[in-house]
């Protein structure tokens, strides 16, 4: 499993959403971020160690396979040079507004290999914004 570099938000409703997050048991290669407020406005980084793993894989589009059965065609950027920066961005932004994500909210990102799909489940940090069945 990989975790986004950044630190937990210190708050109850964040560790609250963590600790049910860590029921998450994916099948396949995942990682877990927890939404910084940039995040919200731009695009969302991908952990460097992951995409090293896999960028036989990650490379175009991606799609994203939300719990509640919606699918979303995300671009998967990767800038390759000393710093190896790969984000998420074209639809990130509908993507984060139509699935009421806000900072503090987390959310592992299952790697379906085959389909180039992410399972993808969201906890809220704020429980009256959960839709999904891990909420």
């Amino acid at each position: 499993m990989y975790e986004s570099k950044f630190l937990p938000l210190n708050s109850n409703d964040t560790t609250r959403a963590l600790q049910r997050a860590s029921a998450f048991k994916p099948k396949n290669p995942y990682f877990k971020v927890v939404m910084q407020p940039s995040y919200l406005g731009r695009n969302l980084v991908i952990p460097k160690d992951f995409v090293k793993k896999y960028s036989n894989i990650l490379h175009g589009d991606v799609n994203f396979w939300v719990s509640d059965g919606s699918n979303w065609p995300i671009e998967f950027c990767k800038r390759i040079d000393e710093n190896l920066i790969c984000r998420f961005s074209y639809c990130w932004k509908a993507f984060a507004k139509d699935n009421n994500l806000e900072v503090g909210d987390v959310w592992p990102f299952e790697l379906i290999e085959a389909t180039k799909t992410f399972k993808v489940v969201i906890f809220h940090a704020n429980e009256e914004n959960c839709r999904a069945p891990y909420c």
